[in-house]
This record gives structure tokens, C-alpha cells and sequence, in this order.
């Protein structure tokens, strides 16, 4: 990583630890970890260890990316530092038993903060960080990419933990099934694909796709909740037409006249809520997708507990 010395988060760019791509286009370049007056390079075995060490500086993220030394590679594991061909088997420099470890540590938060009990997340990463050897802001960071796949998956994140996409494709759906294993809630896995959006989505030259005629199929095993139906209906009664979320008239009629809201509930079904008027409001379609993959889903979350008196948090 190129930065500016002292660390500014406008300017830090990264490279893999091989790259030469300094030296060949910059004239101040040079072998020595500064680079002129007011550069320095940071390296570091995987892209987490960087992240880290920049959240200490006051960054989250890298302002650009190498074109020439294939850091997107690196950062999901198909290619490797020099000297590190034998790391582990997620791709980053983390071991399955960490990533299990990590997402293990991260649910037992999650259910503390869910039952009310008081936890302190500094405890859980300094405690991972004895047991691994790294540093207790690498779990941390390791937690925001945890956030960042349960955002992607529709679930809830646990509140001073803000999603950082800053993770592989490969790790990032390591973590997915070790939360669908360890949760106990299977549903169809989702991450690979948005990553593969996400990642067309950077493409300044995106070609018109074809697509497919006959689109394959696939069969999963998921979980399916039944509902009842009274509950679903006296929420949509009482809201009248109106999303209690944004206050916002329905967008438009079903085709049987009714305004079309959804019922949501706000601790999901997915992850032991109940389904009861206590727990389930109804609101329009943007506020439904904003609640579960909006980067402000936990403000919209605490602002319905406050305007809807009937809910009761669980």
C-alpha cells in the first residue's frame, strides 16, 4: 500500500507486496520503504492486515486499486505474495479455524445484544488475537466483513460493527456458510453472485450481455416459516395504506385494490423472530429493501421501535 506520511484516508492505494508498478512510474521511486519525502509503503502477508493497520490511521478503505499487479486476485486468493504459497485455505492469509472462530465469536454477540446482555466486543477480539496471533484490530476488521456478508445475505449486523466490503469473493462465502452452518437457518447462498455483480458493476466497459435463454436451475434445501395469517392482515388494517416506516402512501393498487405494502418483521423471521403484531410492521417496498440491505438499516430499525408503540423488541 502507497501512502501519504503522516497517513491520510484520501490517499491510500494498494499494491501487492511484489509490485513494481512505483518504481516504474514514479520518478521519486525507490527500494527503501519511503518513497520520497512524503510517501511510505506499507506491506503486509493479506489485505485484512492493511485494513487494520488503516483503521488505526483513520481509513476503512483503499482509494484505488493496482492495474498491473493483479491485486483483485489477490484479494480473493487466486494469486499470492511472493514466499506465501502455502498460507492456508481461505486465499487471505486466514485460517478455517479463525474464520470459524470469527463468525462463532460474532453470533454469540449477536445474541447477547438480541437478549439485552451487556458484552464488550474489545474482549472477544483480544481474546481471538491470544489464540491466533494476530491483533485484536484484524478481528475487528475481520467482524466488519462479517457484517458485510450478512448485509449481502438480507440479514441483521450487529450495531458498531459497519459492513466493510473490503473481503474476497472466496472468504467472503467461507463466512457465508459458516453463518448458515453455525445459525442453524439454511436459505439458498447469495454472496458469490452479488460479488460477481459487484464486481461486472467496476467494469468501465461493461459489454451487453447475452444472458441466457434457458437459464439453468438449481435445488437447495431452505427453511420456510409459516405465518399466520391474522397477523399479516390486521398490520396491513391498521397501517391503512400508509408505510410506517416513511410515512409515504403505498406506491400503487394490487390488483384487487388494496394499497400494496409488505409486512416486515423486524427481527427477522430468519433469525428467531416471532410472528406476532408485536414484531412486524407494514411499509413500502424501498423501505422493505432498505431494511434489509441498506447501510442505514439500524437507523430505520430504532426509528420504527420509536413511531410504532405496539412493537416490542426481542
Amino acid at each position: 500500500m502507497n501512502t501519504y506520511r503522516p497517513p491520510r484516508a484520501k490517499y491510500m492505494p494498494l499494491h501487492t507486496a511484489r509490485c513494481h508498478t512505483i518504481q516504474d512510474t514514479l520518478a521519486h521511486a525507490g527500494t527503501s520503504p519511503f518513497t520520497g519525502g512524503d510517501y511510505m509503503k506499507v506491506c503486509a502477508n493479506n489485505p485484512n492486515d492493511l485494513l487494520a493497520w488503516m483503521a488505526t490511521q483513520g481509513a476503512t478503505q483503499f482509494s484505488s486499486l493496482c492495474s498491473k499487479c493483479k491485486v483483485a486476485e489477490f484479494m480473493n486468493g487466486a494469486a499470492l505474495v511472493d514466499g506465501a504459497a502455502d498460507l492456508d485455505n481461505t486465499g487471505d492469509g486466514w485460517a478455517e479455524q479463525e474464520l470459524r472462530a470469527s463468525v462463532l465469536s460474532y453470533l454469540e454477540m449477536q445474541q447477547k445484544e438480541r437478549a439485552g446482555q451487556p458484552f464488550v466486543k474489545k474482549q472477544y477480539y483480544e481474546s481471538l488475537a491470544k489464540s491466533y496471533g494476530r491483533t485484536a484490530k484484524a478481528f475487528e476488521y475481520r467482524m466488519q466483513n462479517i457484517s458485510y456478508v450478512l448485509s449481502l445475505m438480507g440479514r441483521d449486523w450487529l450495531q458498531g460493527l459497519k459492513p466493510a466490503k473490503n473481503v474476497g469473493k472466496k472468504v467472503a462465502c467461507q463466512i457465508e456458510a459458516l453463518v448458515l452452518e453455525l445459525s442453524h437457518r439454511p436459505q439458498a447462498p447469495v454472496v458469490a453472485f452479488e460479488f460477481e455483480v459487484r464486481e461486472n458493476l467496476q467494469n468501465k466497459y461493461l459489454p451487453e450481455p447475452t444472458g441466457s435463454k434457458q437459464p439453468a436451475t438449481t435445488t437447495s434445501q431452505v427453511m420456510q416459516f409459516k405465518r399466520d395469517p391474522l397477523v399479516k392482515a390486521w398490520v396491513l388494517k391498521k397501517a391503512g395504506g400508509v408505510c410506517e416506516c416513511c410515512g409515504h402512501d403505498a406506491p400503487f393498487e394490487s390488483t384487487d385494490g388494496q394499497p400494496f405494502l409488505e409486512v416486515h418483521h423486524v427481527r427477522k423471521l430468519a433469525e428467531g423472530g416471532s410472528d406476532t403484531i408485536g414484531n412486524a410492521v407494514a411499509i413500502c417496498p424501498n423501505c422493505h429493501r432498505a431494511l434489509h440491505y441498506g447501510m442505514k438499516a439500524k437507523e430505520l430499525v430504532n426509528s420504527l421501535y420509536g413511531k410504532v408503540f405496539r412493537l416490542i423488541r426481542e
